[in-house]
């Protein structure tokens, strides 16, 4: 088979006219930046780079197009194209979402509820078409992306009446989000407005609604009260440039809440509506380096609180009772919080979700996802789940009243199941399992936690899964290691269609919960950022060496990946340890990152100074300078490369992974290609439609398997 290994590296090198360094004077030191021309993307000339970098791409790639074609037919197979989400009944309605074969986009349905519905004869009804219960086709997402090369609706809801829905879409990949609304009774629509540049929305009883939107940096700073008539007031503008808003409403409709977050710092804020007008209650303040969420149950509020508890601790308070009663202006006064549940060195909180009766408790428990029930009177049941590898979130549970509430559950080899818990009894049915192809069984998989040591003695853990009888016995199997470490964010144990095939075809695939996610709580966090950043990277390579170690894969059989702050960790350890691995992924690579963060009108740039530091003071400046992964690039030997990037990519600029490339070619001393990728109509998350997303997916494979000889 093909393998990459057998081409020749080749530099596509800058035109005469762009061969100027542009120097970077910052604290009295100068950097050369000899490829900042490829910034300039709307340049023609940087544009036919990019064309002639993907057609390089496709030159290169070439011997693996059946490859590709055959990836993508196997991931097609483990899928329905014909779906259907399990229906969700709301104010007389049952809603769902469809998938039709051959179409990209979903269709968003609802129909009346009858008595003696119940979730399995709606969806018996819906796969039969039933007459008796006709099905209303709000929204056809592929005739709204018609004409587009990219379309996300990113928000979906109707108001209290059934009869109007917002929506908000992005038909460019820049996350530049239009605001609609759509008379669901005649299918007209009511208005849309491209300039309000929507970030998240909520509907009133009284069909006035609240939204975020953004400023021209993109950041979610403004909250505005509207209506159907179009006219908006604006509530709040969040002037502080660390900080952004986002809503949130409380299950029984009756609280809705206004997030103001930084990286490290939070605010909630009671947004008081008496359908013309809105003032604002803090709750808890906003205290550097404390964070906090909040939900509301019977006028209760619970608080999961970090700061001055590492791992979190659940507070209550009464919207009733402030320190002062007495006093008339006693809305304005802080609230009395009690302590429910103390600080577990154990236990991570991470949220509630708060019905009548009874609140969902979300934790981590040594690091894997758990789910824990409070009664009335706050007595603690926790829920048993099969495997000790797995991913829960929990879906959309509108019913306040609701004895039952939905989760999904999956592993790395056990495709996702949608759950309904009775809160009383803590028994559980499958509503829905995601189909994995013809004859898939679980047992074929072994799924292993296991953990390395970092060079502080830290242990490191590691999820891993392969086929049944592909590790061990003088085996050398393919290992692909994936890791992200920044943000909090933990990397997901899930399933996902291109894992399994990977999987399937002999490859140990893991992740690394390195320092920098969130498995451990705060203290994990804060141990992979600002002057602490390099364990991220160190930790990532201990992974690497600790499964080569075990038999699990060899240098030469090893890839890596990783995407945008986890290509920021692909570009960091390629760097320092590029002999550990065969090649590397890095997906919208966060790798120019010093030259971004000293320019303040780059989306989120000032979003970021409290994760990688403000470059304006000289220790963080510095800091960054001895990790980031453009400015360190270094005559070695590097490895297979290949670097993803989006044209409308608001986040990571699409010069940020075009400009490592070029200066990786310029330095490396091995023949190993290094391949810039550059989706032309799309942004952060790559290609939109279903069928495009696979198709993308099935290429990185490929190149994957192609890079060590398969």
């Amino acid at each position: 088979m093909f393998s990459l290994k057998e081409l020749k590296k080749k530099s596509i090198n800058a035109p005469e006219t762009k061969k100027v360094d542009h120097v970077h004077s910052y604290h009295g030191r100068e950097i050369a930046d000899p490829y900042h021309w490829l910034k300039q993307k709307h340049d023609p000339i940087v544009r036919a780079q990019f064309e002639a970098e993907n057609a390089y791409v496709e030159a290169v790639m070439a011997p693996t197009r059946s490859l590709q074609e055959e990836l993508y037919h196997d991931m097609l197979s483990r899928i329905r194209e014909d779906d259907l989400s399990v229906p969700t009944l709301h104010r007389g309605w049952w809603y769902y979402t469809r998938v039709e074969k051959g179409k990209s986009y979903k269709l968003r349905c609802r129909r009346r509820h009858h008595d003696g519905d119940t979730t399995a004869t709606v969806i018996r009804a819906i796969e039969r078409q039933s007459a008796g219960q006709p099905e209303e086709i709000m929204f056809d997402e592929n005739k709204m992306a018609e004409g587009h090369s990219f379309f996300h609706l990113v928000y979906f809801g109707v108001n209290h009446s059934g009869q109007v829905a917002a929506y908000a879409y992005d038909a460019s990949g820049a996350q530049k989000y239009t605001l609609g609304f759509r008379n669901l009774e005649t299918g007209d629509t009511v208005f849309e407005d491209k300039k309000a540049q929507v970030n998240s929305f909520a509907w009133m009883p009284d069909d006035t609604y609240y939204f975020v939107a953004a400023d021209k940096s993109d950041r979610a700073r403004y909250l505005y009260h509207g209506t159907l008539a179009g006219e908006y007031e604006l509530l709040y503008d969040e002037k502080d440039p660390l900080f952004y808003l986002s809503l949130q409403q409380s299950k029984d409709e009756r609280h809705l809440f206004l997030s103001c977050e930084s990286s490290d710092t939070s605010e909630m804020l009671l947004v008081a509506h008496n359908g013309e007008s809105a003032g604002m209650r803090s709750l808890y303040g906003r205290t550097p380096r404390v964070q906090y969420g909040i939900d509301e149950r019977e006028d209760i509020l619970y608080l999961i609180e970090y700061g001055s508890t590492p791992h979190g601790r659940l507070l209550i308070a009464s919207l009733d009772k402030v320190e002062s009663p007495d006093t008339e202006n006693s809305e304005t006064l802080p609230l009395v919080w009690q302590e429910l549940i103390s600080e577990s060195p154990e236990v991570v909180l991470l949220s509630t979700e708060c019905f009548r009766d009874y609140t969902v408790l979300f934790e981590r428990r040594d690091g894997v996802k758990a789910v824990s029930i409070l009664d009335n009177q706050h007595e603690r049941r926790d829920l048993p789940f099969e495997r000790p590898i797995r991913n829960i979130h929990n879906l959309w549970n509108p019913d306040y009243n609701a004895p039952t509430f939905r989760i999904s559950y999956s592993t790395l080899t056990t495709p996702e199941q949608v759950r309904e818990y009775n809160a009383d009894t803590g028994e559980y049915v499958v509503l829905q399992q995601k189909y994995a192809g013809e004859g898939f069984d679980s047992a074929d998989y072994v799924e292993e936690r296991l953990f390395a040591k970092a060079t502080d003695g830290t242990r490191i853990p590691i999820s891993l899964a392969y086929r049944q009888g592909s590790v061990g016995k003088g085996k050398q199997p393919h290992l692909h290691l994936y890791g992200y470490g920044s943000y909090g964010v933990s990397p997901g144990v899930g399933y996902m269609v291109d894992r399994l095939t990977l999987i399937d075809r002999g490859v140990v695939y893991a992740k690394a919960h390195i320092r920098g996610g969130g498995e451990y709580g705060r203290p994990w966090y804060e141990g992979g950022k600002m002057a602490n950043k390099e364990n991220t990277f160190t930790d990532f390579i201990a992974c690497i060496e600790h499964l080569q170690r075990a038999g699990y894969g060899a240098p030469e059989r090893t890839t890596i990946q990783g995407a945008s702050a986890g290509g920021l960790l692909v570009g960091a350890v390629v760097n320092k340890r590029p002999e550990l691995m065969r090649a590397a992924l890095a997906g919208v690579p966060f790798v120019d990152m010093l030259n971004t963060m000293m320019d303040e009108s780059l989306t989120s740039t000032t979003l970021e100074y409290e994760e990688w530091g403000d470059p304006r003071h000289p220790p963080d400046y510095e800091r960054m300078c001895a990790y980031s992964p453009y400015d360190n690039v270094r005559t070695k030997a590097y490895p297979i490369i290949l670097a993803t990037a989006g044209l409308n990519d608001p986040l990571v600029n699409c010069w940020e992974p075009a400009k490592w490339v070029a200066k990786l070619r310029e330095h490396t001393t091995s023949d190993n290609v290094i391949l810039l990728k550059v989706n032309m109509g799309a942004g952060h998350q790559g290609a939109s439609g279903r069928y495009d997303s696979l198709r993308e997916t099935a290429f990185e494979l490929a190149f994957l398997l192609s890079a060590v000889g398969e």
